[in-house]
């Protein structure tokens, strides 16, 4: 009891820091995906509709893509109690990463009974880089991932029972995954079918169960149903934006793409290396390098159970991980097939203890064991080092630099009649209409047309207003004053922002 104690402190420890620790200082800057999501909670919160004018929408019209609402109106509350700010707009998230560790320790402990399985399943998400850096920006991924994990604990709870209120309550987290992330909508009918067809075996009434299920999904589903008359063109409107199927090639050229996209996901460089700075920080890839030495031990438990049900399930959520983001672009491939790491993780898990259970006895074999084990801690606690004070420097560009400070000085410059945005800025107006929710009592009677975008060189301001300009702008003649925003470390000379104050306001 001792060591189980110590050791979920010490979890507990880390997960505590990796997740909370300076969420508004890493990553530097401020995505404009946060601030949409951010901007539209706050406008529900305060007006009770979206930045387009929309009454409690089920999904957010945002850049047009239509983002999901589970996410967004999880920080109306947030907000509520704690005030809009970059800040809570990632404390949210990162409270909806550390429940999905805490579930999916619930889950292997619904499979296995026992605390150990259980503690490194959950150790080996909490310290995987790619939960680490999702689950402190302002995506809605992470609530995918919740309702996932909980669908299946829930699942794994109605074998082991029969009891029917666990079966609907499944259904019902997989109904609230479609609502919390796009690939959702095509994931969550998959574990449906995924279940029904890989348990069958082991459930007494089918069609019962499958009744219970698509009653309770379909219930559900009346919103939708409202929503989808409504706007017809929302829920495919995201893949629209980032499928590969736009490109106007052959389709045997498309499918080639479709395949190498798949098995690029596998390869060591996407898994081990990284190349998106939003989503990994490059140095250290998805996964950790040592995971390797639990993975042949993974794949032998995983053979050896081959006939079990949960075992097929989870060889068919590794096998199926990649298949989503496959269709799309290679841009953000690490976010759209990041539920991948909630069953490696199982498997790495799995791996650890099947490693330890063959030791036993086996002096050399469990100092083997000990050495992995600690190869994994030193590895984890590099990649922690450097994603707190090192990861800034290199991704400060992918997160616009220090774009909330120039925001925070232009919203809380008193005076000012008109905020005006390059349009070079990265979607600006709706960055500089997000940073205004955190001064809500000085803009909340101000018109969304107080913020302007200014394209091209614009050669004179009205009096009293602001300019927010970019590195490569050239301001206004009027300026009365300037302030200059630069980066950070290695890119300390690079000036990223402008503000331009008209007539000294």
């Amino acid at each position: 009891m001792r060591y189980r104690i110590i050791a979920i402190l010490l979890l507990s420890g880390y997960i505590a820091f990796t997740t909370f620790y300076g969420l508004s200082q890493t990553p530097a800057g401020f995505y404009v995906d946060e601030a949409s999501f951010g901007l539209n909670a706050a406008r529900i919160l305060h007006t009770g509709t979206d930045e387009w004018g929309i009454s409690y929408p089920v999904y957010f019209k945002a850049f047009k893509e239509y983002k999901n609402p589970i996410y967004t109106y999880s920080l109306v509350p947030v907000f509520s109690v704690f005030g809009v700010s970059i800040y809570t707009v990632r404390l949210t998230v990162a409270v909806w990463g550390a429940a999905t560790v805490v579930m999916l320790f619930l889950l292997a402990y619904q499979l296995t009974r026992r605390f150990w399985p259980s503690y490194f399943v959950a150790a080996a998400l909490a310290m995987m880089p790619w939960h680490v850096v999702l689950s402190r920006i302002g995506y809605e991924i992470m609530t995918f991932h919740f309702f996932i994990v909980a669908a299946i604990t829930c699942w794994l709870r109605f074998i082991h029972t029969q009891r029917q209120r666990w079966s609907l309550l499944s259904a019902f987290m997989l109904a609230l995954s479609f609502y919390s992330y796009t690939a959702g909508r095509l994931l969550a009918p998959i574990f449906f079918l995924a279940f029904l067809i890989i348990w069958r075996k082991q459930i007494r009434s089918l069609l019962k169960t499958t009744l219970v299920m698509a009653s309770t999904c379909g219930i559900a589903f009346l919103p939708l149903l409202w929503w989808v008359i409504q706007y017809p063109t929302s829920l495919s409107a995201r893949f629209s934006q980032v499928s590969i199927w736009n490109s106007e090639v052959s389709l045997l050229y498309n499918i080639a793409n479709v395949v190498g996209n798949y098995f690029r996901q596998w390869s060591p460089l996407f898994l081990f290396h990284g190349t998106d700075l939003r989503a990994t920080v490059v140095v250290f890839g998805p996964l950790l390098i040592s995971s390797i030495l639990w993975i042949p031990w993974a794949l032998y438990a995983l053979w050896q159970n081959r006939r079990m049900p949960f075992y097929q399930f989870l060889a068919f959520g590794i096998l199926f991980f990649p298949f989503i983001s496959a269709f799309t672009e290679p841009k953000n491939t690490v976010v759209r097939s990041a539920h991948g790491s909630l069953f490696i993780a199982i498997l790495i898990g799995l791996g650890i203890i099947h490693f330890f259970e063959k030791s036993r006895g086996k002096t050399r074999l469990r100092q083997l064991a000990i050495i992995c084990i600690t190869l994994t801690i030193i590895e984890s606690s590099f990649f922690t080092v450097d994603y707190f004070w090192r990861y800034n420097e290199r991704s400060q560009e992918w997160f616009g630099g220090p774009v909330d400070d120039v925001m925070l000085d232009a919203v809380h410059s008193k005076g000012s009649e008109y905020i005006y945005v390059s349009s070079k800025v990265d979607r600006g107006k709706v960055m500089a209409f997000f940073f205004a929710q955190t001064n809500h009592s000085e803009y909340k009677d101000k018109p969304r047309t107080f913020f302007r975008v200014v394209h091209g060189e614009e050669k004179n301001l009205p009096p009293k207003s602001i300019y927010i300009a970019t590195g490569y702008d050239t301001l206004p003649k009027n300026c009365a004053r300037t302030k200059k925003y630069f980066g950070t470390g290695h890119q300390s000379n690079k000036l990223y922002y402008q503000l331009c104050l008209v007539n000294g306001k």
